[in-house]
């Protein structure tokens, strides 16, 4: 199993993505997951090594960077600040728990099968997400504004805008997968405790 990244995709050219939506690398990071795409897929050619690509959207949990908006607005939160600093507002992601990443990766049943590279299954929910709240990304709906920190916003030309997930292949090759994971989930760590929040610095975007 090779894990890769919806990154690999750019800004949709249409939405849902789906196996055929081109490749679009708009930053390094998702350029070296593109190039380790293809590497996975040589060891299929050359040496026949089964071989499945996931390209999961946007995964958050415990331990996530805190650079990444959810953890980003949650230490700021924590930190009882009197607004949240975010990069652009405008984007749109498809968001998926670690859970339901992992539940689906231990029940793809493709390498199971000998001789085969699977085509690169979408993991990701069937909910879109924008950085704010609900339908107003300006307000956290506790009456705290959320607002653009033009530090934290990336070059326009490498900013991803819409990643909105076609998963229904994923679906279809991942069997028993809630069963597997559910004998490995354990409890995460509660972020927002104070030993854990001292760990974190609420005002600062670190790159």
């Amino acid at each position: 199993m090779h894990t890769s990244t919806s990154e690999v995709y750019g800004t949709a050219l249409y939405a849902p993505i789906d196996e055929k939506h081109p490749l679009q690398a708009q930053s390094p990071y998702s350029a070296s997951k593109i190039g380790a795409d293809m590497i996975a897929d040589s060891f299929y050619r050359s040496f026949g090594l089964p071989v499945s690509i996931a390209r999961p959207f946007n995964t958050y949990g415990p331990r996530q960077s805190a650079r990444a908006v959810l953890p980003a607005a949650i230490v700021q939160l924590a930190a009882g600040r009197p607004r949240v600093r975010l990069g652009d507002l405008t984007p749109v992601r498809d968001l998926q728990f670690r859970r339901r990443h992992r539940r689906r990766i231990l029940g793809d049943r493709s390498l199971e099968t000998r001789d085969r590279r699977d085509d690169q299954p979408r993991l990701g929910p069937r909910r879109r997400r924008r950085r704010g709240r609900g339908d107003d990304p300006k307000s956290d709906g506790n009456g705290r504004p959320v607002v653009r920190d033009g530090a934290r916003l990336r070059p326009k030309k490498s900013e991803v805008y819409k990643l909105i997930c076609d998963n229904r292949k994923a679906r279809r090759l991942t069997v028993g997968a809630r069963a597997i994971a559910s004998r490995t989930d354990s409890p995460p760590p509660r972020p927002t405790s104070a030993d854990r929040l001292s760990d974190y610095k609420p005002d600062a975007y670190n790159l």
